[in-house]
């Protein structure tokens, strides 16, 4: 049996994500959400499940506020959108589709992504 890792962080303000996505050199798959998107809602479970068997960590970032500068650094036009961090840079993305979000074949990608960043 595989150790599952954490589950993925929840973080909610920009300078929570500067700390734990930027300043770090550990790979990270991170999803850009919100609380009001029906897609991120739907999607979220999957996101969660797919972090805890993934040898990768993982992070929610929660970009409610329309005036959240992250929208405008990363580029996030809608939301889920995923992003693999290396050494504190987006380095592959899957965006999501508006209207319809994201799907397993983006979440398995990302993560494979993310696994081959963190094998040596």
């Amino acid at each position: 049996m595989n150790p599952r890792m954490n589950p993925p962080l929840e973080l909610t303000t920009v300078a929570d994500f500067r700390r734990e996505i930027e300043r770090r050199n550990v790979p990270t798959v991170v999803m850009f959400t919100t609380s009001w998107c029906p897609f991120c809602r739907r999607f979220k479970p999957k996101f969660v499940e797919a972090a805890g068997e993934a040898h990768v960590r993982s992070a929610l970032i929660y970009i409610d506020d329309w005036e959240n500068p992250l929208w405008d650094e990363y580029r996030v036009d809608v939301v889920p959108t995923l992003v693999l961090f290396e050494k504190g840079q987006p380095v592959h993305r899957r965006d999501g589709v508006l209207g319809r979000g994201l799907g397993d074949h983006d979440l398995a990608a990302i993560f494979n992504q993310a696994a081959a960043v963190a094998t040596p």
